[in-house]
């Protein structure tokens, strides 16, 4: 097991030359454009929700060793059959670090220092 070999994802460095300002008050919020970083210890569930418009959302959450990424109510879905869906990858440990880039059209989750990624 110890002879596998894993490969680890992570965005360009450059990406953090696009930071802004730190935000303080999500619910605020109202940019095209976020990266969020956070650790989740809590277990089973959903560890991010994000609102689009009204119930139209995306979720990102934790489902025993996977975590998940549930587009299913995230507005316009039906340009493509597999976009509508839940996206899910395996990690490892209690603890999930989590680093997010979200845009107007791509949400990409990098998890565990790209253990996975979503």
């Amino acid at each position: 097991e110890n002879d596998r070999y894993h490969l680890h994802q992570q965005p360009l460095n450059e990406v953090e030359t696009l930071r802004a300002t730190e935000i303080k008050d999500l619910a605020s919020y109202t940019n095209a454009s976020l990266e969020l970083e956070f650790t989740w210890a809590g277990g089973d569930g959903p560890m991010f929700e994000f609102f689009i418009d009204g119930d139209q959302k995306i979720v990102l959450g934790r489902q025993g060793n996977e975590v998940y990424l549930d587009r299913t109510l995230s507005g316009l879905t039906d340009f493509h059959k597999d976009f509508s869906g839940i996206d899910r990858a395996p990690v490892s440990g209690d603890t999930v670090k989590v680093r997010m880039l979200i845009d107007q059209s791509v949400v990409e989750v990098f998890v565990n220092d790209g253990e996975a990624t979503i």
